[in-house]
């Protein structure tokens, strides 16, 4: 179980199903990583807002983490997945609602 001190800094294990969106679950993971060591606190990001927001990116048809992390400073930040939960199980990307 590991020392009860230690900061949990990686989420639970996430499905792409049949999405090629995984350079965004990639992505949201390295944020929430990174988060947790400089907040204490591990949020779960939205990677359905990346995929469809981030024109940089090809949405269910693949894209790049470095893409992303770019998409997310310029958008001044990433929703979380409770408030843009992750739809694109089928490989279709959505309409972008992003609140940032």
């Amino acid at each position: 179980k590991g020392d009860p001190g230690q900061k949990q800094l990686i989420g639970n294990y996430k499905l792409t199903m049949e999405s090629g969106s995984c350079w965004a679950f990639s992505s949201t993971g390295a944020m929430e990583g990174i988060n947790a060591l400089v907040t204490g606190e591990l949020v779960s990001l939205s990677e359905q807002e990346l995929v469809d927001c981030d024109t940089t990116n090809y949405g269910c048809e693949g894209g790049y983490m470095d893409y992303a992390f770019e998409w997310v400073m310029q958008n001044g930040g990433i929703d979380t997945e409770a408030d843009y939960s992750y739809t694109s199980v089928n490989g279709q990307s959505g309409t972008c609602n992003t609140t940032k």
